[in-house]
């Protein structure tokens, strides 16, 4: 039995490329041994940079192109988060990603879903429609 997954936001000023693992970021505990405790009480928490570094497989994602105003908007909301407490289930890489969606304009859901690449195909049905899908 593995890890339930994981999800992180990657940046890239350039619409037209493939973001680099430079841009990415997600939300973890800030001891690998936490993961597991996470599930039952909260640690502390911590923005990882690179984390498209160490996560190549089972990847689903959902490109996102939004204006410079948007963008900046949410590298500034990004070092607003507050990783003080990470719980997983109600604060988790999940809940940043959700975050940094709703800030960027998406319909996000109500509902969560248990593992990441899940709640990643339920973020992508519900903003389908949306001109700024890519």
């Amino acid at each position: 039995m593995g890890f339930p997954g994981h999800a992180y936001v990657n940046w890239s000023g350039e619409a037209d490329t493939l973001p680099g693992p430079s841009g990415s970021i997600g939300y973890i505990p800030q001891k690998f041994n936490d993961q597991v405790v996470s599930v039952f009480t909260t640690v502390p928490g911590m923005l990882h940079q690179n984390a498209l570094m160490y996560n190549q497989r089972n990847l689903d994602s959902l490109t996102v192109v939004v204006s410079p105003e948007t963008y900046n908007h949410t590298l500034i909301v990004r070092n607003r988060w507050n990783t003080g407490n990470f719980k997983a289930g109600s604060h988790d890489c999940v809940s940043f990603v959700l975050y940094i969606a709703q800030e960027a304009g998406l319909v996000v859901p109500k509902d969560r879903c248990f593992y990441p690449q899940d709640q990643i195909k339920v973020l992508k049905e519900l903003n389908r429609n949306q001109h700024f899908i890519k």
